[in-house]
């Protein structure tokens, strides 16, 4: 018989910054620990269509055993700490398998905690998180009301306004063309991932990070249509070759009722005033003021808050005026 072929893998950190290359440190693992990576869509029911953060932990050698040599080695602060190690350095995990190089989990460091003590474990431990971890926790900013999108092309529009992107992406067309998007967008509370959940699950798809062969932490969307047509039967059941199967049935993923609420959009037809200073500011000589407006709507200044759209320019004088008067 062959012999088998057992998978090798790496740790990997991009120790020199984001624009860096990848440095193994697969040496200073703890032998004895586990790489425990989780990631992708946590649930299987009906509306679980969109990851949840990943996380990857680990354990690194901070004794002088390691491969520095150095006591506090992954110590940020420490006067032996290696070079770029600290929070928010990428994270990835790599499988080589049967000649490939798979990299099946990419994300940043976001807790490192090293046991201290002088007779303790000298370990350090290591918490990483994927970009789902970012698209909960960045806002929507300053994000234009778009018309006729689909799905993808909304969350790539959403993605290329990002400083923090993912490492790639992988967009299937949607379904559907929605006649606005962005329009309910609030710049102080929507997130990112909030915003593409309802794109999602408004096509009815499905958005998970996923692993490749050339970056890693791809993002990767699928339109409605991607599962049920995809490939054909892999394999034929009968009873003689079943054994130890575990038929389930549950209520929680039986709906008799679907109640459905339309929030019909209404457009201006004249050009509106949906935001105004209440108030005159004093600027004072050789400063500058950033004067940040949430949209209302006219006929219920500061309650009802509204998108604007076809935004007009403001003019000097007509919309805006300053000078030297206090008041």
């Amino acid at each position: 018989m062959p012999d088998p072929v057992v998978p090798v893998i790496d740790l990997q950190l991009q120790l020199a910054g984001s624009s860096g290359g990848w440095t193994s440190v697969k040496s200073d693992v703890i032998a004895q620990s586990r790489i425990i990576a989780r990631y992708g869509i946590h649930g299987n029911g009906p509306l679980d269509r969109v990851a949840g953060t990943g996380t990857m932990q680990f354990r690194l050698r901070n004794d002088s055993a390691n491969s520095g040599t150095k006591e506090g080695y992954y110590s940020p602060g420490h006067s032996n700490a290696r070079s770029g190690f600290d929070i928010g350095v990428g994270a990835r995990l790599q499988i080589d398998y049967s000649g490939s190089a798979f990299l099946k989990w990419r994300g940043e460091l976001q807790r490192i905690e090293p046991a201290p003590g002088r007779f303790l474990s000298r370990q350090t431990f290591c918490t990483a998180v994927d970009w789902m971890d970012t698209a909960a926790k960045r806002k929507m900013r300053l994000e234009a009301v778009l018309f006729d999108q689909r799905a993808d092309q909304a969350i790539a529009e959403i993605i290329g306004d990002m400083t923090d992107k993912p490492a790639a992406s992988s967009l299937n067309a949607g379904q559907d063309t929605f006649p606005q998007v962005f329009d309910a967008t609030r710049d102080e509370s929507t997130t990112v991932l909030r915003e593409i959940t309802k794109l999602v699950n408004s096509e009815l798809g499905y958005l998970y990070p996923k692993g490749d062969t050339s970056t890693g932490g791809v993002l990767k969307f699928e339109d409605r249509h991607a599962r049920p047509k995809f490939g054909s039967s892999a394999a034929s059941l009968v009873n003689a070759s079943l054994g130890g199967m575990r038929p389930e049935r549950a209520t929680q993923n039986i709906y008799n009722r679907v109640k459905i609420e339309v929030s019909p959009r209404e457009t201006s037809a004249a050009a509106s005033i949906i935001f105004q200073l209440q108030a005159k500011p004093l600027i004072a000589q050789s400063t500058c003021a950033i004067i940040e407006g949430r949209y209302s709507d006219p006929d219920n200044r500061g309650v009802l808050r509204v998108a604007g759209a076809s935004m007009v320019a403001a003019a000097s004088t007509t919309d805006y005026t300053m000078n030297s008067a206090s008041d």
